[in-house]
């Protein structure tokens, strides 16, 4: 069922078309708001109404131009699935979103949704589109086109936005850009393709919860920005464990977890919300009609030295190192023979976490309270940063058939060795089978016994929030037609 209610009214729409107007593009005819709410149902009474019965709510401008009218959605919640790890039936984890305000029938309901938003083509482009709606999906403000053409410093042309500028309306959000240049990434002497990295990167963050805008060169000379909101796993993925069975021996046998990544969730302000990016598409080095990952931007809490990549790249030389040594120590540990095991093939699965929320997680690990000595914890804790990288390792059987892991390697995200050989350096700390280990100082690690001997769940990153400081520049941007950068 859909309910079209009038939107004119509406304070978001009115300063929206008041920007269209100061911008000067317009042309005779009618402006038109209506939002459109897709129910599940209609309850006899509209007090009954709740978040269950809402699909998605779309608020769609029509106003006029010199070529005739033009259509958009100004701004479209689309709820997503509720459960574990909000997985869609068609296997996709929604990452990107937060719990949203809509109004319908004269009712105020939230629901857990994603932002999706279209250009109007005179004073927002895609760039608008992406921020605006990623902002929005991470529970921020209603940021209108105004207050976007301030953060990006658009002056008199909102419709050629430069990458420097993203930079510094999303720096302006209170977010740090991390930002790589696909054609150069750091970490490029690694033996592997660089395509494969770039999926690395991109399935990381999002994976810890933070969003990625990923921009395509196209064949015209204009890019294209997508917002990344979530991703698929696939455990039925036959090339990483073929990959693996049939590789050369020597070096490391890890393999990333993003492998069983088969697809990325994107919003595309042209032609819709949730498309699906495959895989192939980004380890093919040839572009798709024109369409070619050119860059990318993470919207994260800190500044990252060390890429993920990087990181993970560290986190298996170590365990190929230290496995066989710790076997001696702990000997009796099951898990961690197999781990160490000859020929067995690690997976790592790499995210951003907080030292507040790895400690939630190993208290998750032992309810009971017996696995882990209080004091253990405590001294851990304190040689912790506040964000690291959380290498989960684990074994295919177990990561892909339980979605578990048998313990994780903690790894700076600032650069801390003096060279490239000293990747021990970088290590904060480290979990395995028995094993709880940290930093007694620069050159050894205090090792303790835990009552942890199988296999736990993986680390579930809750999703990323949107900056305090972020609120306080949207309310201090210009009002819509008083002389902004859409003017």
């Amino acid at each position: 069922m859909v309910v079209v209610e009038d939107a004119l009214d509406r304070e978001r729409v009115a300063a929206e078309i008041a920007s269209l107007e100061a911008a000067g593009n317009g042309g005779d005819g009618e402006v038109r708001a209506v939002a459109m709410t897709f129910l599940r149902r209609l309850p006899r009474r509209r007090s009954d109404l709740s978040a269950d019965d809402v699909i998605c709510q779309a608020v769609v401008v029509t106003y006029p131009t010199p070529d005739g009218p033009r259509s958009y959605v100004m701004e479209a919640t689309v709820q997503v699935p509720s459960g574990a790890g909000d997985m869609a039936a068609d296997g996709c984890r929604v990452r990107i979103a937060s719990n949203i305000d809509v109004e319908t029938l004269g009712v105020r309901i939230t629901v857990r949704g994603t932002s999706f938003r279209q250009q109007n083509g005179s004073t927002t482009v895609c760039t608008h589109a992406a921020l605006g709606s990623t902002c929005r999906s991470m529970g921020g403000p209603d940021i209108g086109s105004d207050a976007l053409n301030v953060l990006l410093n658009a002056g008199a042309n909102p419709r050629s936005i430069l990458p420097s500028q993203l930079n510094v309306a999303v720096a302006g959000l209170g977010f740090e850009a991390v930002s790589y240049d696909l054609s150069e990434l750091p970490g490029a002497s690694h033996p592997r393709p660089q395509d494969e990295i770039t999926w690395e990167l991109i399935c990381c963050l999002v994976e810890s919860g933070y969003p990625v805008l990923l921009v395509f060169s196209t064949a015209s000379p204009i890019d294209h920005v997508v917002p990344v909101i979530g991703y698929a796993v696939d455990p039925d993925a036959w090339i990483p464990v073929a990959a693996n069975l049939y590789r050369q021996r020597g070096g490391s046998d890890a393999i990333s977890s993003s492998a069983w990544i088969d697809r990325l969730v994107i919003n595309d302000d042209l032609l819709g919300p949730a498309y699906h990016l495959s895989r192939a598409t980004i380890l093919d080095g040839a572009p798709h009609r024109g369409l070619k990952p050119k860059s990318m931007i993470g919207l994260l809490p800190t500044k990252i030295e060390l890429s993920s990549v990087v990181a993970e790249k560290i986190a298996a030389e170590v365990l190929d190192r230290w496995l066989s040594r710790l076997v001696k120590v702990r000997g009796e540990a099951v898990w961690l023979s197999r781990l160490a095991g000859a020929g067995a093939q690690l997976v790592l699965r790499t995210t951003l976490a907080s030292k507040a929320e790895y400690m939630a997680h190993l208290r998750r690990l032992d309810p009971a309270g017996e696995a882990f000595h209080k004091e253990n914890l405590g001294a851990m804790s304190a040689t912790l940063p506040s964000m690291f990288w959380l290498c989960e390792v684990s074994l295919p059987q177990v990561y892909v058939g339980n979605r578990a892991k048998l313990g994780e390697v903690l790894v700076s995200i600032k650069e801390l060795a003096a060279d490239e050989t000293d990747n021990d350096a970088n290590v904060l700390a480290f979990r395995l089978p028995t094993i709880l280990a940290w930093r007694a100082d620069d050159d050894c690690f205090a090792l303790t016994r835990t009552g942890l001997d199988s296999h736990g769940p993986l680390h579930r990153p809750p999703a990323a929030c949107f900056p305090a400081r972020a609120a306080e520049l949207s309310a201090a941007a210009p009002a819509a037609g008083d002389g902004g950068a859409g003017a």
